[in-house]
């Protein structure tokens, strides 16, 4: 067998993100290694099921490797994608809408935004719990996607 023929006939980024693991630090592994390796005296059946764990996500390898070449699966890890990048737009917009203000707000906008409504709608002072509890999430998740 030649070299190019080891070669995938196109490069599956999905495949390629399952072959490659994130590089964690050294130091974590080898905290996580001593740990596996002090479970095995002071509790054996913990260490156990942790080896039968590995054993199965082993054993299921192949097969979710298999699928990942599959043309049709491909194409609907890609439709999802497409779809929760509209779901994730969709919700940046409401949430905008909520507080009231612009796509290019800042952080500091936002915040302001976030306690003129607040005064409105908090419960203690007679507003709807449910809506201010919407007012709070949006908050919180437009807080998350805007950089500083």
């Amino acid at each position: 067998m030649t070299q190019s023929e080891n070669l995938p006939d196109k490069y599956n980024p999905y495949k390629a993100a399952y072959h490659t693991r994130a590089p964690q630090d050294p130091v974590l592994e080898a905290q996580i290694e001593r740990f596996w390796e002090r479970m095995k005296s002071t509790s054996p059946k913990l260490y156990q099921k942790h080896q039968r764990e590995e054993a199965a996500f082993l054993a299921r390898r192949p097969i979710i490797e298999a699928m990942l070449d599959d043309p049709e699966i491909i194409a609907m890890i890609e439709q999802l994608t497409v779809h929760v990048a509209k779901e994730k737009q969709t919700n940046l917009v409401q949430e905008l809408s909520l507080l009231g203000i612009a796509v290019g707000a800042t952080k500091r906008d936002i915040r302001n935004a976030y306690r003129r409504k607040a005064r409105k709608l908090h419960p203690d002072v007679g507003g709807d719990p449910d809506a201010f509890k919407q007012l709070h999430d949006a908050y919180r998740a437009l807080l998350k996607v805007t950089p500083e």
